[in-house]
């Protein structure tokens, strides 16, 4: 089951802009505490994953271009991992003990 998240936006910590997914109400506290600035945080519709949120960003227009672009990244970034899942090697049979390759016989 993926973890979902209640609220969704973004905050500057050392001129890095980054997205923020919390369910803390009291997390812009937190992130005050920490140096964070240009918290902005808003409560989403509905219980969502990071995925769901960010193209929730993405559709709304209140969050400036380069809030959306990092969204549209975190999906790109998640599209790619999909796409680089390792195959399943396959198994070997029942009758073959391990290190042993198809040989014929001698």
């Amino acid at each position: 089951m993926e973890r979902t998240f209640t609220t969704v936006g973004h905050s500057v910590l050392n001129g890095t802009l980054k997205l923020r997914f919390t369910n803390d109400p009291n997390r812009q506290t937190v992130l005050e505490r920490n140096g964070h600035e240009d918290i902005v945080l808003q409560p989403l519709p509905e219980d969502m994953t990071k995925e769901e949120a960010a193209q929730w960003i993405i559709d709304r227009k209140q969050f400036n271009a380069p809030v959306r672009a990092l969204a549209m990244e975190l999906l790109n970034k998640t599209d790619e991992a999909v796409a680089e899942q390792p195959q399943q090697r396959q198994r070997r049979g029942p009758g073959r003990p391990k290190g042993s390759k198809n040989r014929q016989a001698a």
